[in-house]
């Protein structure tokens, strides 16, 4: 019997089913390799798995298992088995010996074995654990290994945000029958992924139905005759010896006689040094940072005496620094007076909540120099806290804070900016922001966040508010904790914040976007402040009315969609829906993911082509849906009742390309081209009565910056004469006079502008278009032909982006294309779309910034009370008194219009209405 678990109970063995875990982290993190183009993508999520499954569960024993190239037993019953598998990708047998490499130095147990599979491995060693008193764990992705679930054997499956632990009960909910069941189950619906065939068209529902009444495939055959639904019978009776064959292949072997014992596989001491060595030759950061979670704890067996000393990397900054609080008025002003013009100030607020909108300040940390910062509290709601009285931080900090001699660096200072403007103070003067700043040098990064860019940028691992009050969620305000626990904290971010300027600024300008940042994005920063703090106002009554319009339409749908399938259901359901379509209606999957087959949209957009009308129904149920639940009946709930406004975060440092984009809410998503969007749009409106709204739209922006970029002759001078560009592309492919072009053909030559610009592929165009790939190739061609310069513009950045790695905007944004010379086709050519899109919409991105930086300008210069409020892809909304329209409309078309100068004329249309659908 194995010994108890020092942490109390029965001891742990996990099992990780490796190559399960490989192809699950190969393809769910997008690429990823060394500056010298080793791929590490299946590498980093495969270890990122292991470090948090040691950090979280500290198991006491622990297995790796692999499959071999050989055969196994299998395909000697049967050898097709697992024939539809393709080869392995190059980019991730590349990765194996580095991720085989890696478990030596982590001295966790690796077991293979030929001639039998992982699964076989697997189910040997539970077997063993369970039986010697062990809970046994096995983590993988496969449903296979769910018929070994029982008593002290349970599946975890590792998500990038939770770990899941599926019991028997699990199994059932997922499966539709008990672990001991899986393999019947398995042997009447086959399993595609092992080229296991099954029963030919019995399907899970009906697998299920079968297993309910008889326990195993052998008693189905046993009792054929009574299974009153003659078709049924029909299908099973000839296939009898597949269905037993295939349940043969599905079940797992546990009694294999390995080399090896549970107590060879109890966790011991990582070799650290090796570790980290291999994880810096393959520049894997994060990583490096996880390394703590191996430090020995729990279940962990000491280091043999000789074994050299390591040095883990402290879980708290060392406070070999200069960090206190300033709890009196006459503190603050001596502090304050050491400040100077030109003297850089890091600043940092700490706040009640996330919601700033509705937070209350608790405090403000202050650096000046690296390595030493102040705290000063004025939020802590606890017993006889000292504190300095906020309105003694207006007078004296406040000056500070409002004058622009005094240049100020942080992160997220966007964030700051409106709590200190909530609390009756003005923050000018900024010069430098960290997150935007890791945004430009590596706008593809996963994290800019200000601990994350500590550790990968200076080596400090800062302090997690969440250690210090609890693991888990943010149970507690800051507000509620002592002023001893939060000071080193806070003053730490403002220490960082300058030590990252200090390090990311030089960087900024060796790569040319120094301007960029300060010109730019720095100048933004103040306008989205003031345009989330100013808010819009929504019709709430009106969008109940229509929540109720869509309520109505969507139960007629419903009926609509239930007398189409011939059966009620959960239209709701994914796997309810893949029922109907492929298992009732017999209609063809088109792709399966992990859950079984896909309805997504592609898919019931490509079977709403083939006839059948329930797909087409389901788009229009699930788009009204959508609509009603995310806008009619959410928004209402998020207008912040001191303002009686909705207000937005607008993101400058999410999309890789530079455009904003906007969260909580999202309303950048509401769609104008449908009745329904426009009828949510009517639900917006102006901020005060007797004002109106007005949107400012550019006219096919990124068209005109291709045009600018390829300097094509036929579509610069189609911009420059005023022409319909889709009118002229369609007349010129379909060859016809421009007079003569209809609908139908402006649309198409609309989707192949447009697509062109985001690198649409042949079959791409041909679904989009329901015609042959052969044929959308020829439109592409003949687009090309029609526009040559296009063509070769393609060609040339492509080559300049595999030449230098990167390719830049018009502006200098730079972007990295990590791909461009990756062996594997379908990454290389992801990364040539990349190389081509972002100098475009990276171009439209800037051009729009630049737009709103100098109408802002304009519109403080002529006073009024005008006010942008909303930015929305290539459009503006303004706020503005009826009496104002007519100057603002000229000044913001002169602005947009005036705003980079391109070869071809920039085009703004500008209108006027009571609500936004009107403008």
């Amino acid at each position: 019997m194995a010994t108890e678990s020092k942490s109390g109970g029965r001891p742990t063995l996990y099992i990780v089913d490796g190559h399960s875990q490989i192809y699950k982290a190969f393809y769910g993190i997008r690429a990823l390799s060394t500056s010298k183009g080793v791929p590490t993508n299946a590498i980093y999520g495969f270890v990122q798995i292991l470090h948090r499954l040691v950090e979280s569960r500290r198991p006491d024993y622990m297995a790796i298992v692999f499959d071999t190239p050989a055969p196994c037993f299998r395909h000697e019953l049967y050898p097709a088995y697992k024939a539809n598998r393709q080869a392995q990708p190059e980019d991730l047998s590349a990765q194996i010996p580095w991720i085989k490499r890696i478990l030596g130095e982590m001295r966790l147990g690796v077991l293979e074995q030929d001639g039998f599979e992982a699964d076989d491995v697997i189910a040997t060693l539970a077997r063993a654990g369970r039986s010697q008193g062990f809970d046994v764990w096995i983590v993988t992705a496969d449903k296979d290994l769910f018929q070994l679930v029982g008593p002290h054997v349970r599946v975890l499956r590792m998500e990038p945000d939770r770990e899941l632990e599926i019991d028997a009960q699990g199994v059932r909910e997922k499966m539709g029958v008990p672990p001991e069941q899986i393999p019947d189950l398995l042997g009447l619906v086959g399993d595609s992924s092992d080229n296991i065939p099954g029963v030919p068209k019995v399907g899970p529902k009906t697998g299920v139905a079968l297993l309910e009444r008889f326990p195993t495939v052998e008693e189905i055959y046993r009792n054929i005759d009574f299974i009153p639904n003659e078709r049924l019978r029909g299908l099973l009776a000839p296939h009898a010896q597949t269905a037993l064959l295939s349940k043969r292949l599905a079940t797992v072997k546990d009694d294999l006689p390995l080399a090896v014992r549970l107590e060879d596989l109890k966790r011991r001491e990582c070799n650290v040094a090796g570790l980290r060595a291999i994880y810096e030759e393959l520049e894997l950061r994060r990583l490096l940072e996880r390394l703590n979670a191996l430090q020995p704890a729990g279940a962990v067996e000491p280091p043999p005496p000789d074994a050299p000393a390591v040095a883990f990397a402290a879980v708290v900054v060392e406070r070999r620094t200069d960090y206190r609080p300033i709890v009196t008025p006459d503190d603050l002003a001596a502090y304050v007076a050491r400040i100077r013009p030109g003297q850089w100030l890091a600043i940092d607020t700490e706040t009640s909540e996330l919601d700033v909108m509705r937070a209350s300040l608790v405090g403000l940390s202050l650096a000046l120099e690296p390595h030493a910062a102040v705290y000063i509290p004025v939020g802590h709601q606890t017993l006889a806290a000292a504190q300095t009285p906020l309105a003694a931080v207006r007078e004296i900090l406040g000056p500070v804070l409002a004058d622009p001699a005094v240049p100020k660096t942080g992160h997220n200072l966007k964030f700051d900016m409106k709590i200190l403007a909530r609390n009756g103070m003005r923050l000018e003067g900024i010069r430098f922001d960290t997150l935007l700043a890791s945004y430009l040098l590596d706008p593809d990064r996963a994290s800019h966040g200000l601990k994350v860019l500590g550790r990968d940028r200076l080596g400090i691992a800062m302090e997690e508010i969440s250690e210090l009050i609890g693991k888990g969620k943010k149970q507690i305000s800051l507000a509620d904790l002592e002023i001893e626990r939060v000071f080193g904290y806070a003053c730490c971010d403002a220490d960082v914040s300058l030590q990252l300027q200090e390090r990311l600024m030089p960087e900024l300008e060796a790569k040319g976007m120094r301007r960029l940042m300060e010109e730019i994005e720095i100048p933004l920063l103040g306008i989205l402040s003031r345009m989330e703090m100013a808010g819009v106002r929504i019709d709430r009554e009106h969008l109940a009315n229509v929540s109720r319009e869509f309520n109505a339409r969507l139960a007629g749908l419903a009926r609509e969609i239930y007398d189409m399938a011939g059966t009620t259901f959960n239209i709701g359901s994914p796997r309810q829906v893949a029922q109907v379509l492929f298992e009732r209606l017999g209609l063809k999957p088109r792709k399966q993911g992990k859950t079984g087959y896909s309805t997504d949209v592609v898919v019931l957009e490509q079977l709403s082509r083939e006839g059948h009308p329930l797909p087409k129904k389901l788009l229009e149920y699930r788009m009204l849906d959508k609509l009603k639940t995310t806008y009619c009946d959410s928004l209402p709930t998020m207008v912040n009742p001191a303002t009686g406004r909705i207000h937005t975060n607008y993101n400058q440092a999410v999309a890789a390309t530079g455009r904003l984009s906007s969260s909580d809410p999202n309303l950048q998503n509401i769609p104008i081209r449908t009745p329904e969007g426009r009828l949510i749009r009517r639900g917006f409106l102006p901020l005060e009565d007797g004002h109106v709204l007005m949107a400012a739209d550019y006219s096919q922006i990124e068209l005109r910056v291709l045009a600018h970029f390829t300097r094509d002759a036929s579509l610069v001078g189609a911009f420059q004469s005023g022409r319909d560009i889709h009118n002229l592309t369609a007349s010129r492919i379909f060859g016809c006079p421009a007079d003569e072009v209809g609908e139908e053909m402006r649309r198409v030559a609309k989707l192949i502008n447009f697509g062109i610009i985001y690198g649409m592929s042949a079959d791409r165009l041909a679904r989009q278009l329901e015609i042959s790939r052969t044929q959308a190739r020829k439109f592409i061609d003949d687009y090309f032909a029609v526009y040559p310069g296009v063509r070769a513009w393609t060609h040339e950045i492509v080559s300049l982006a595999r030449e230098q790695g990167f390719v830049t905007t018009l502006a200098g944004r730079r972007r990295a294309i990590a791909d461009i010379q990756s062996r594997n086709h379908n990454l290389r050519q992801a990364a040539e779309r990349v190389a081509v899109n972002t100098p475009i919409q990276g171009t439209a991105a800037d051009l729009m910034k630049v737009a709103m930086i100098a109408v802002e300008r304009r519109l403080r210069r002529m006073g009024g009370r005008a006010q942008m409020i909303m930015q929305v892809h290539d459009e503006l909304i303004f706020d503005l008194p009826e009496s104002e329209v007519q100057n603002v409309r000229t000044a913001v078309a002169e602005e947009m219009e005036s705003a980079m100068a391109l070869d071809v004329p920039l085009r703004v249309d500008v209108k006027i209405g009571r609500n936004w659908e009107e403008a």
